[in-house]
């Protein structure tokens, strides 16, 4: 299941008025913006619709309404939540209405019955956290499969002398910080290893190994990534790598790591280009393209950096442009004939 459209609101009418509109996403997608736009706020809107489904958090007040696309099948799900309450909840699949609620009272359907069936669940709790059957609402686990798999990474802020000791197996996907250590799991698998060095070197890094050093420090294990680099004699350890490489680095040990499972997975990036240059930026972009192509990963990834269009397909972007409280959205699909209106270097000669 891949998210393909979302649009959010929150108070509208009221002070804190936001509104995005119309994101229309594929398998890799560039969202591009100015600073202070809302591309982050974007990324969150995503990565909070996640953890309301997976019961991370309480209900978060706004109105959702997106798109997700399972093979052949359109799902469309609408959910509006005011003070902790679920206001309303909606979900099609394609013309078949499987879900339908007011606050305390609704309809949905059961696939072991074959028939919609009257609920009533709690007025401050999503369908999916109170109806659990994987024969009977199979829709709902979707759902709950794509917010389960979502991860959200910020390049932003990442230094490599910061590092993040796992407290258990599923935390060491939760930010870059402990990436040492799911390399630690990859290190003993030559094919892994090799792609990681071969992408690292693609984006200009003399980089002709790989490794992790362990230090022990009281109970623990303080791992530490350390590369070769073809002309020094000795390895460089984590501390002394720049930002950029390091965060680099990271992603695609994390990619490595998640196309080798079975899971769909949706990865959300903000500012992917922190740290790099534009060469680098535009080969970590092609590499990952490139990586997930017929894969179940979908990208989300974010830039300030315009002259990063000309990387990409223009296809793979949606642009943001903020007027007051409005996100309004620039896409291939909703303004074809707006394009060449931007004062993108080189964006002219990609769409045409």
């Amino acid at each position: 299941m891949r998210l393909s459209k979302i649009n959010f609101t929150v108070r509208p009418d009221e002070p804190g008025y936001w509104e995005i509109q119309d994101v229309l996403l594929g398998d890799f997608n560039l969202i591009v913006a100015s600073n202070a736009t809302g591309k982050t706020r974007f990324l969150n809107i995503i990565s909070t619709l996640a953890k309301i489904f997976t019961n991370e958090i309480d209900p978060f007040n706004g109105s959702w309404r997106v798109e997700f696309k399972d093979e052949q099948i359109i799902y469309r799900y609408e959910l509006e939540i005011n003070h902790n309450i679920i206001v309303k909840e909606i979900l099609w699949s394609g013309n078949n209405l499987l879900l339908k609620r007011h606050k305390d009272t609704g309809k949905i359907y059961s696939f072991e019955k074959n028939e919609t069936l009257d609920f009533s669940p709690p007025q401050n709790e999503i369908t999916l956290n109170v109806r659990k059957s994987i024969k009977e609402y199979p829709y709902l686990e979707s759902l709950y499969s794509w917010a389960y798999n979502l991860l959200r990474y910020n390049f932003s802020g990442v230094i490599p002398q910061h590092i993040s000791i796992p407290y258990n197996r599923a935390s060491l996907l939760e930010n870059l910080n402990t990436i040492p250590y799911l390399l630690r799991e990859l290190i003993e698998d030559k094919e892994v290893m090799s792609r990681i060095v071969k992408d690292v070197a693609s984006m200009g890094y003399e980089v002709d190994g790989l490794g992790v050093k362990t230090e022990q420090m009281g109970f623990n294990e303080l791992c530490m990534i350390s590369v070769k680099e073809k002309d020094l004699a000795y390895d460089i350890l984590q501390p002394h790598m720049s930002d950029g490489m390091f965060r680099a680095l990271s992603l695609l040990i994390i990619m490595e790591h998640i196309l080798s499972s079975d899971s769909e997975y949706t990865v959300l990036v903000d500012d992917i280009n922190e740290g790099l240059d534009y060469d680098r930026s535009s080969r970590l972009l092609s590499i990952l393209l490139n990586k997930i192509h017929g894969t179940n990963v979908q990208l989300i990834l974010t830039t300030n950096d315009r002259n990063l269009i000309n990387s990409v397909n223009i296809r793979h972007v949606n642009l943001l442009e903020r007027h007051g409280s409005v996100i309004k959205v620039f896409n291939h699909s909703n303004s074809k004939g707006k394009y060449g209106d931007f004062i993108l270097s080189g964006l002219d000669k990609i769409y045409n």
